[in-house]
């Protein structure tokens, strides 16, 4: 792994190696190539149903000393090839709850979030600042769509960063169906930009909308650029256990309490639902009805999404446009991809951010570079 020119001798060398192993080692479970300029001949033997991985790094110690796990997950991978591009570095492959610092953490933000949530049946795109004029001014350039997981305030740090005309969805009060909401949302694009390519950029809950969003522009004939930000649905499912009860669709009770800031007694002779309405009751009815609101809103969207994470079989539809990950430095990389393969059948790009929290995420201008290198510029 190297940061000078490649000669050509060296990709001869390579060249010469993928030749010997065909004819010698035709069953190789995994070709694993550690090269920067390996990634073109990952594509060919991908094309030859051969399993291949190319992995770049710009920090190689700390990728070398996890080889091992490189290897041993390697051999329940499929034939696609992932190629990480330029990780910071790679600290461990178990991944914490790193969603903690996403969820509302004070009475203020269960307010606001409600006042940005749109009626029950609206599903909108609204026009958000960036460093373009906007769309009115910039109409040889097309727009990038954000499908938004709390509210666009929460991205407003990333959006000001971006190059191009960006639209975020407005949340509808309730959601009741993942497909529903995609729909609605893929309407409301249509009527903004009539034709693709389109780019759409999903983050958190919301990766799930824009997957299934895509499969239906892919359906009409649309070219499509995905841009996830940590938004593995399976990954957020396992995370959100922690938060909301699944099985009830209640917040957990303490989780609650801590939010609105007042003193609670849970009771273990009531239900969730009564807890909740005895926590909530200590605030006045403007504040609490704004609490509620959020608090339905985010809890069904939770559990839809977890649901659509489990209920997504291999041999569905899958995604087949070129689909950009973004994810903490922290990430288990290989169990990404993996878990990718019920989802997305195309050229999957995983981006290793420097970055070990949401917030970092999405402040960070790394993040917003890659956005606009990868984003559809025009028709």
């Amino acid at each position: 792994m190297r940061n000078n020119q490649v000669s050509k001798n060296d990709e001869k060398k390579l060249s010469n190696l993928d030749g010997a192993l065909r004819d010698l080692a035709p069953t190789l479970p995994v070709f694993l190539c550690l090269q920067t300029y390996a990634e073109s001949l990952c594509e060919a033997r991908r094309a030859s149903n051969l399993p291949s991985v190319c992995v770049q790094c710009s920090s190689p110690r700390d990728l070398i000393k996890h080889l091992d796990t490189l290897a041993l997950e390697c051999n329940a991978m499929s034939t696609s090839p992932l190629v990480v591009v330029q990780p910071k570095q790679l600290e461990s492959y178990i991944s914490p709850n790193v969603f903690q610092d996403i969820f509302p953490l004070s009475l203020e933000e269960l307010v606001h979030i409600s006042s940005d949530l749109s009626p029950h049946d609206s599903y909108t795109f609204a026009p958000t600042h960036t460093k373009s004029p906007g769309l009115a001014y910039s109409t040889e350039v097309l727009p990038v769509f954000f499908v938004t997981s709390l509210c666009s305030s929460y991205l407003q740090p990333l959006l000001d960063q971006l190059l191009y005309p960006a639209l975020c969805s407005r949340i509808p009060g309730q959601v009741t169906s993942i497909a529903e909401y995609a729909k609605g949302l893929t309407r409301s694009l249509k009527a903004i930009q009539k034709q693709g390519p389109y780019t759409l950029v999903g983050e958190i809950w919301s990766s799930c909308v824009v997957l299934e969003m895509t499969k239906l522009l892919e359906k009409g004939g649309d070219k499509v650029v995905v841009i996830l930000l940590e938004g593995l649905p399976d990954t957020v499912e396992s995370s959100m256990q922690d938060i909301v009860n699944l099985n009830s669709t209640t917040l957990d009770v303490e989780l609650l309490g801590d939010l609105v800031q007042v003193e609670y007694n849970v009771s273990l002779n009531k239900s969730l639902e009564e807890n909740m309405s005895q926590i909530l009751s200590s605030l006045d009815e403007p504040t609490r009805t704004a609490c509620k609101v959020t608090l339905d809103s985010l809890t069904s969207r939770i559990v839809l999404s977890s649901k659509y994470a489990r209920s997504v079989q291999a041999t569905q539809d899958k995604v087949k446009s070129q689909l950009v990950y973004v994810c903490f430095s922290h990430t288990p990389i290989l169990h990404t991809y993996n878990a990718f393969e019920k989802y997305h059948s195309g050229d999957l790009i995983l981006k290793v951010s420097e970055c070990s929290s949401y917030f970092q995420l999405i402040q960070h201008k790394t993040t917003a570079n890659i956005i606009n290198d990868y984003a559809n510029f025009a028709v």
